[in-house]
C-alpha cells in the first residue's frame, strides 16, 4: 500500500480509516401493536465507524431500540432518522435523543409544517425537535442538528480502506419527493402521513439495504421521474408499510431483475398486516422473505451481520420471526 496515499487519505474527512475487516449489523425490531425500528451499525474491525437508528417504539415504558443499543454497548449514535409522524414510529424518539446524543436528527421534508391535527406522540416530538432547529455551535450544552431529508440527497459518501480495497460507504435518500409532499401540505391534503416517509438506500461496498418506512404507491409512483440516480436491487429490503398491498410498486423502481437476498417486514395487527398476497409478491422476488411477529409483550427481532470483504450475510438475531413460504 502506498504510504503517501494513506497520508493524504487520512487528511480527507471522507476517509473513515484503514482496517483489516469491514462489517455491518442490521436489526429490524417490531411488535404487532406497538411499532417498528431499525438499527444499522458499520464497523471497521471492532471500531464503530457509523451508527443510526430509524424510528422508535415503546412497549410499556421500555424504549425498544434503546435496549438493543445497550446490548450492542453503544453509548452514542451518529444519527437518528424519524421517517414519518405516526405513533408506531415515534414513541421513544425524544428519549433516544437525550440518551444516545445523535449528532444529527433527520426529518422528512415539510414535516415541520405538519398541521396541529396530527397524532399525539408525533406532536410532542415535533415541538421538542423544533426547539433544536436553530442550531448554534457556540452553545456548550448538547443539541442535535435538525436536518430535513428529500429525494436525491446524498447523506453520506465516504470511503474505508481494507485489505487493499477502497470500500465506499454511501447513504442516499430515495424519498420523500419534496414537491409532492409540499403540494399536499399547501393543499391541506393529509389523507396519509405515510407520504412523508423517508426511504434510504444504504450501500457499503457491494452490499446494499433499502429502508423504506411506510412509503406507499401514492409516493412511489413519482420516484422514477424524480430520482437522478438508479436504484439497484438491494441485498436486504425492509418491506414498506408492514407488508401492505399498497406499497408493492417499490419493486418496480429497481434498475435490474436480480433477486433480493432477504425481504423483511414487521406486522401491524390493527391493519391486518402483512397481507398474504403482498408477501407472495415479495417472496417471488426474494431468496428469503421474513415476517417478524409475536403474541407476547416481547419485541420481535431479525438481525444479520454482513462481512463486506467476503460478501457473507450471517443471521445473528432471531426472536419471534417467521420465514414466509409462497
Amino acid at each position: 500500500m502506498n504510504e503517501e496515499y494513506i497520508r493524504i487519505m487520512k487528511n480527507n474527512k471522507r476517509f473513515l480509516g484503514y482496517y483489516r475487516q469491514v462489517t455491518c449489523k442490521v436489526f429490524v425490531l417490531g411488535h404487532p401493536t406497538q411499532g417498528e425500528s431499525i438499527i444499522f451499525v458499520l464497523y471497521g474491525d471492532e471500531q464503530v465507524l457509523y451508527s443510526c437508528v430509524i424510528d422508535s417504539f415503546m412497549i410499556g415504558d421500555r424504549i425498544i431500540p434503546g435496549e438493543y443499543l445497550n446490548k450492542l454497548k453503544l453509548k452514542k449514535i451518529t444519527e437518528l432518522f424519524w421517517t414519518h409522524p405516526h405513533d408506531d414510529h415515534s414513541a421513544g424518539i425524544l428519549q433516544l435523543v437525550d440518551t444516545f446524543s445523535p449528532d444529527s436528527v433527520y426529518l422528512p421534508v415539510e414535516l415541520l409544517s405538519l398541521p396541529e391535527e396530527n397524532e399525539s406522540i408525533a406532536k410532542e416530538v415535533l415541538q421538542q425537535l423544533n426547539s433544536y432547529k436553530c442550531y448554534d455551535g457556540r452553545i456548550k450544552r448538547y443539541q442535535p442538528k435538525i436536518k430535513e431529508v428529500a429525494a436525491n440527497m446524498i447523506l453520506h459518501h465516504e470511503s474505508i480502506w481494507a485489505e487493499n480495497y477502497l470500500i465506499p460507504f454511501e447513504m442516499l435518500a430515495i424519498a420523500p419527493c419534496s414537491g409532492k409532499v409540499r403540494k399536499n401540505v399547501l393543499g391541506e391534503n393529509y389523507a396519509t402521513l405515510n407520504d412523508y416517509s423517508i426511504v434510504l438506500d444504504v450501500n457499503v461496498g457491494d452490499f446494499s439495504i433499502l429502508l423504506t418506512g411506510d412509503v406507499q404507491n401514492r409516493m412511489i409512483q413519482f420516484l422514477p421521474e424524480e430520482l437522478s440516480f438508479d436504484v439497484p436491487t438491494p441485498n436486504i429490503l425492509k418491506i414498506p408499510h408492514h407488508g401492505s398491498s399498497g406499497s408493492l410498486s417499490i419493486m418496480e423502481i429497481f434498475e435490474d431483475d436480480f433477486p433480493i437476498s432477504a425481504s423483511i417486514t414487521t406486522a401491524k395487527r390493527s391493519s391486518g398486516l402483512p397481507r398474504d398476497d403482498a408477501m407472495r409478491c415479495y417472496a417471488s422476488r426474494s431468496r428469503k422473505t421474513f415476517k417478524i411477529d409475536t403474541d407476547t409483550t416481547e419485541c420481535a427481532i431479525w438481525g444479520v451481520e454482513v462481512n463486506i470483504l467476503n460478501h457473507s450475510i450471517t443471521q445473528i438475531a432471531q426472536e419471534n420471526y417467521y420465514e414466509f413460504s409462497s
